[in-house]
This record gives structure tokens, C-alpha cells and sequence, in this order.
């Protein structure tokens, strides 16, 4: 059970303003996967398009 509580405390963290503005600041507003490609292909529809 220790390892479930360890994976909870990965959330336990706070950024600061200036790691958000760090993270605003490389923002491209581009997807970083093609999910439209999988389903040209032949591949079942994820959940996420639904």
C-alpha cells in the first residue's frame, strides 16, 4: 500500500509563478499528437474524441 500513497504524493507539489510563466512562455498551442492520423489509419477512436 506504501507505493499507492507514494503515487498520490506526485500531486503534492506547487508551481511557482514564475515556472508557470516559464511554461506559458513555450506554449505553441500545438498538439503534440496526431490523433485524427490513428483513425485515418484504421485504428479504433480513442475516448479523448469523443
Amino acid at each position: 500500500m506504501a507505493h499507492i500513497q507514494e503515487n498520490f504524493e506526485f500531486f503534492d507539489f506547487k508551481l511557482t509563478d514564475e515556472e508557470m510563466a516559464q511554461m506559458i512562455a513555450v506554449d505553441r498551442n500545438e498538439r503534440f499528437a496526431d490523433y485524427q492520423a490513428c483513425t485515418k489509419q484504421g485504428l479504433p477512436t480513442l475516448p479523448l474524441l469523443a
